[in-house]
C-alpha cells in the first residue's frame, strides 16, 4: 500500500511543480497589472508624467515621476517597485504592432492618459499579457500572448 501511495506521489510531483511555476509566473504578471495601476493613479494624484519602467539590469520594474528639474526620479517606497522577476521569466514592452518600446515604460500623462503598450510575461511557453489603454490608461491581464 506504502509503495502504491510512492508511486502514485512521485508521478504527480511534475503536474505539481508546473502548477506552481505558472502560478508564480502568474503572480509577477498580476505585480506588472498593479504597478501599472499604481503608476497611472499617482500621475492623476500628483498632476504630473510618472512611468512604469522595466529595468533589464536588475530585473525589476519600478514607478518614476518626473520632476521639475526635468529628470525621472525613482520612487523608493516599497508600493513602487516590484519584486526581481527570475531569469528565467522574460518581460517585453511593445506598442500594439508589436514594435519595441525605447524606453520600455508605460509613461502616463497627468490626466492617466498613455500611449497603448502591450506588456507580456513569458516563460517556458506560458505567456500573460498586460494590456494597456491608451484612453483611460486602465491595465488588463490575460493568459496568453497579445493579439496583433
Amino acid at each position: 500500500m506504502t509503495a502504491v501511495l510512492a508511486v502514485l506521489l512521485a508521478a504527480s510531483l511534475p503536474r505539481f511543480q508546473g502548477t506552481a511555476e505558472r502560478l508564480h509566473t502568474e503572480q509577477r504578471a498580476f505585480e506588472m497589472a498593479q504597478l501599472i495601476r499604481y503608476a497611472r493613479e499617482r500621475a492623476i494624484a500628483q498632476v504630473l508624467p510618472v512611468r512604469w519602467r522595466w529595468n533589464a539590469q536588475e530585473r525589476r520594474v519600478s514607478v518614476e515621476v518626473f520632476g521639475d528639474d526635468g529628470q525621472w526620479t525613482r520612487l523608493e517606497e516599497r508600493t513602487a517597485r516590484s519584486a526581481q522577476l527570475a531569469s528565467y521569466m522574460a518581460l517585453s514592452v511593445s506598442d500594439l504592432e508589436g514594435d519595441p518600446v525605447d524606453c520600455e515604460c508605460v509613461q502616463f500623462a497627468p490626466d492617466g492618459t498613455t500611449t497603448p503598450t502591450i506588456v507580456e510575461l513569458r516563460r517556458d511557453g506560458q505567456a500573460f499579457t498586460v494590456t494597456v489603454d491608451g484612453a483611460t490608461g486602465q491595465p488588463t491581464l490575460a493568459a496568453g500572448t497579445a493579439a496583433r
